[in-house]
């Protein structure tokens, strides 16, 4: 069993480093034509990387690619489904917390406000100690600022100076408590 395993696994890892250097060609393509015969090809390799059951490196890698991929081409619901997927078959990645926030990205980019916020305060919760976790902080405190909430925005930033006062994402949350009070909507 465990000779298959490292044998799909291998072949896993083989193909999506071949569809990697299929994605950095598309990526530098100038041809319109030739670039998307290129992006056909891609997703053709990476819908059969990602379909392939289990745990494995290059499914992981193709979800994280196809994702990337579909962000690039402005696809928002079918890369922020891909992020999700990533983050929930492969929730002890490194990459899980990254595609949440990606997935919040595609959520804004769309216009789901409510979407983006639950994936933000998933992260915010479920990876507190990960680099993403002040970022999707302040994040949160920008949505309630764009919805009008400044208490709750306010608090938003204070949480992010209390929890994570040596971030860079602290400095800027700082400046927006400053603009808010400057602005009379805070006290």
């Amino acid at each position: 069993w465990s000779e298959v395993t490292r044998r799909q696994s291998a072949t896993a890892t083989a193909e999506v480093e071949q569809a990697a250097e299929v994605y950095d060609t598309w990526i530098a393509e100038t041809d319109a034509a030739k670039k998307e015969t290129i992006q056909k090809d891609l997703l053709a390799r990476l819908d059969a990387l990602a379909a392939r059951p289990g745990r494995l490196y290059g499914t992981q890698r193709a979800l994280a690619m196809r994702a990337d991929l579909r962000f690039e081409l402005g696809a928002w619901d079918e890369a922020a489904a891909d992020y999700q997927e990533l983050a929930r078959r492969f929730p002890a990645s490194y990459l899980a917390p990254i595609a949440l926030f990606n997935a919040a990205t595609c959520l804004e980019e769309k216009a789901d406000r409510e979407g983006a916020v639950k994936l933000y305060t998933d992260l915010v919760t479920r990876w507190k100690v990960t680099a993403v976790a002040p970022r999707a902080l302040f994040a949160l405190g920008r949505l309630a600022e764009d919805a009008g909430t400044w208490d709750e925005a306010r608090s938003r930033y204070e949480q992010l100076d209390a929890e994570w006062p040596s971030s860079g994402w602290t400095q800027l949350a700082k400046n927006r408590l400053i603009a808010l009070k400057v602005a009379g909507k805070i006290q």
